[in-house]
């Protein structure tokens, strides 16, 4: 789901770049995050597969971690952006659940408990 929301997350970026992008003080957030949140994707989707195929899934685990930290670095400035700085009205942002499920998804890694029920898989 992480892997999913983020990509997500750099496509609507490039929609919104593009769309403002005479106007590059506006389209910078976007520029900045866009290529984050494609790495951050990527690297849950590594980190999903190697959970399957891998001998040493400790890697896995921090290849996991490192994708939640770039996801919720980007991720949050991203949503608050969207929801309360770019209307005139605070509005929802479907940029929040990107990085909402990357924080989850960084506790399970981060519990012990959860990541032995994952290893023994």
């Amino acid at each position: 789901m992480a892997f999913i929301l983020n990509f997500i997350n750099g496509i609507a970026a490039t929609t919104r770049m593009v769309n403002r992008i005479p106007d590059y003080g506006e389209a910078s957030m976007y520029m900045l995050t866009m290529p984050t949140n494609m790495f951050a994707s990527f690297l849950f989707g590594y980190t999903t597969i190697g959970l399957f195929l891998a001998k040493k899934k400790d890697l896995m685990r921090y290849t996991g971690l490192a994708g939640v930290f770039l996801a919720i670095a980007v991720g949050f400035p991203l949503a608050f952006d969207s929801m309360f700085l770019e209307g005139s009205d605070p509005s929802f942002s479907m940029f929040i659940m990107g990085p909402v499920v990357s924080l989850l998804v960084g506790f399970v890694l981060l519990s012990s408990k959860m990541w032995n029920k994952i290893n023994t898989v």
